[in-house]
């Protein structure tokens, strides 16, 4: 496994080059796939006065009509947004070339914890650091968080108003859910899955419990198995396109020692890999 930032291989995050009739024949295996989705009228029903495109059919029978018009990065960019406005994480639609192999972090992880307004105005805490020490080591700025203390802001946005932006891409059942699934969306993305983050680093805004207000600006760190991509550049060579670069290296994931970091005493349970704490701020 390497893991590198993100910066330095956004160049080799390429999709796998499709002729026109291929694109056109994924497209309509798309629409059939729509024109089948179960849960197609209780999305209309549920979300059409938030977002009125969706409805999949129209938008997967847009992408089918130009289908032969659009490059590959168009394609596969409008069938992600496709699949992940559905919000449902049982039908998805994975990208092609190095993009399906890769993923990103940050060095931090957050929770939700109870508050008085749990869905309008949810409390997000700091839960720990990211599993990967290369992760950590490149983001020499996360030392500063600690765990149990607040997010105020991300990237200058509040939580609800991060949630509110990318609600129709993160994914979600219900509002619960989706913001569960935006909290995972600050933490990690999936090319296969998610768009690739515009900037190189993101920036938090956090709250000790005495009040105080601190910012830590860390990296989008990449991951990948250069196994993969060694496999990714064979099948680009065989199709007559140039091989992506990428660092052949074996960065050890390293279990962050949690209790060691945490100001909360967590609680064993009868299940080995689950513990319990109740958050008491002071």
């Amino acid at each position: 496994m390497t893991i590198e930032l993100l910066a330095d291989i956004r160049g080799s995050l390429k999709y796998l080059p499709y002729t026109p009739e291929q694109r056109k024949n994924h497209a309509l295996s798309i629409l059939n796939a729509m024109k089948c989705y179960v849960n197609r009228e209780s999305k209309i029903k549920h979300y059409c006065g938030e977002y009125p495109d969706i409805d999949p059919i129209p938008r997967a029978q847009n992408l089918y009509d130009e289908a032969h018009l659009l490059s590959d990065n168009e394609f596969q960019i409008k069938a992600m947004d496709l699949f992940q406005s559905l919000r449902d994480f049982h039908t998805i639609h994975l990208a092609s070339g190095t993009f399906r192999i890769t993923f990103a972090h940050t060095a931090l992880s957050f929770k939700m914890v109870d508050s008085e307004d749990l869905i309008i105005n949810p409390k997000v805490v700091v839960s720990g650091f990211c599993k990967y020490q290369k992760v950590l080591d490149l983001s020499p700025e996360s030392e500063k968080a600690t765990i149990g203390d607040e997010l105020v802001a991300i990237d200058g946005l509040s939580f609800s108003e991060y949630y509110s932006l990318n609600k129709w891409t993160t994914g979600g059942a219900n509002e619960y859910g989706g913001m569960i699934s935006a909290i995972a969306y600050m933490e990690m993305r999936k090319f296969s899955r998610h768009p690739v983050p515009e900037s190189d680093y993101v920036v938090y805004q956090l709250k000790n419990p005495s009040g105080e207000l601190y910012t830590v600006s860390v990296p989008w760190v990449a991951r990948y198995d250069p196994k993969e991509y060694q496999l990714c550049n064979e099948i680009l060579l065989k199709l007559g396109e140039s091989p992506v670069n990428y660092r052949n290296e074996d960065d050890r994931l390293v279990k962050d020692e949690l209790a060691s970091k945490s100001p909360v005493a967590l609680n064993d349970t009868a299940i080995p890999f689950i513990k319990w704490a109740i958050y008491k701020p002071e």
